[in-house]
C-alpha cells in the first residue's frame, strides 16, 4: 500500500502549486493534491471527479449546495468547490469511452450528478484506464482518520 500525506506533497510543490502525482495518459488515472481554495465552476467531459479534504468543503452544482469531506462528481456536471482546507483528488474514466485531454470545460451541462459525504463512507464503481482497457474495480473508504482507495491491484492510504 502506499502512503500519500497531502501537505508533505504540498510542501514538495512550493506554495500555490497543484501537484499530480499520477497522470491519466501514463497510468489511466490522475492522483493529485492542492492547497485551499475557491475552485471556478467546470465540468470534466469523461472523468469522474472524487475530492477529499480532511477539513470540510462546500459544492455547489445548479441550484443545490452542499458540504462534507468527500465530493464525488460524475461527468458533464458543471460545479463549483470551495475548500476550507488542503485536499485530494482522484479523477478517472467509469465507462470505457476513452478520455481526450484536456478533459476541462467550462460550459453549463448538467448531465450527472454531485454526492457529498462524510465519514464513515464507501463508494465503489468500475475503472477504464485508457482504450480497449479491461474495467478495474475502484473503491474508496472514508474513516475519520483517512481516505483509502483501491484502484485494480493498487492500494492507497492518503491523509492529511
Amino acid at each position: 500500500m502506499t502512503s500519500i500525506s497531502v501537505s508533505a506533497e504540498l510542501a514538495k510543490a512550493g506554495i500555490g502549486n497543484k501537484p499530480y502525482l499520477t497522470t491519466y495518459s501514463a497510468h489511466g488515472f490522475e492522483l493529485g493534491c492542492a492547497p485551499p481554495g475557491h475552485y471556478p465552476g467546470h465540468a470534466h467531459e469523461c472523468f469522474t471527479d472524487v475530492m477529499w479534504s480532511p477539513g470540510r468543503l462546500s459544492c455547489s452544482a445548479g441550484h443545490a449546495t452542499a458540504s462534507g469531506q468527500l465530493l464525488i462528481v460524475t461527468p458533464r456536471t458543471f460545479f463549483e468547490v470551495t475548500f476550507s482546507d488542503i485536499f485530494f483528488f482522484v479523477k478517472f474514466c467509469a465507462d470505457p469511452r476513452p478520455a481526450s485531454l484536456p478533459d476541462k470545460i467550462t460550459d453549463r451541462v448538467f448531465e450527472g450528478s454531485v454526492s457529498v459525504l462524510s465519514a464513515p463512507a464507501t463508494f465503489a464503481c468500475s475503472c477504464y484506464t485508457g482504450r480497449g482497457a479491461s474495467a478495474l474495480p475502484l473503491t474508496i473508504e472514508l474513516t475519520s482518520a483517512c481516505l483509502r482507495l483501491d484502484i485494480g491491484n493498487r492500494s492507497f492510504r492518503i491523509q492529511r
